[in-house]
């Protein structure tokens, strides 16, 4: 309501150049209710990017529930020698060498873990086989 007030309270000249500038968005806008739709307009859109970011925060609260779910399931496995009780995965992974072509070479990364390949996009395919 204020901000309707607001607007009435400029000359009509003011208030044309408003009606001019948001006739696409507002067809319905005339010098008498300039003020009026110009506040739908923002409480609408004030609403939306509102609800928006809500939406969001809840997108990433259930994201990161998921995350947690599938790490306690993936941090630790049974195996054939620990098959009592789940074993941490860290403790039983080996590190293997990745080859690959970089230019006309190929490079032996040894030892390969996440952060060691300095890559932002990784495929990893096959097994080569040495023989």
């Amino acid at each position: 309501m204020e901000f309707a007030e607001y607007i009435s309270g400029h000359d009509d000249g003011a208030v044309e150049n408003l009606c001019t500038v948001f006739k696409a968005d507002i067809p319905d806008i005339e010098l008498h209710n300039a003020g009026n739709k110009l506040a739908e307009l923002f409480t609408s859109i004030i609403t939306e990017a509102a609800g928006a970011k809500r939406k969001t925060a809840v997108q990433h609260k259930v994201f990161n529930k998921y995350l947690k779910k599938a790490e306690s399931f993936y941090f630790t496995k049974k195996t054939l020698l620990y098959a009592e009780k789940p074993h941490p995965f860290y403790e039983m992974y080996v590190c293997n060498n990745i080859s690959y072509k970089k230019g006309y070479s190929e490079v032996t990364l040894k030892d390969a873990t996440v952060p060691r390949l300095d890559s932002k996009y990784v495929i990893i395919r096959g097994n080569r086989r040495p023989w």
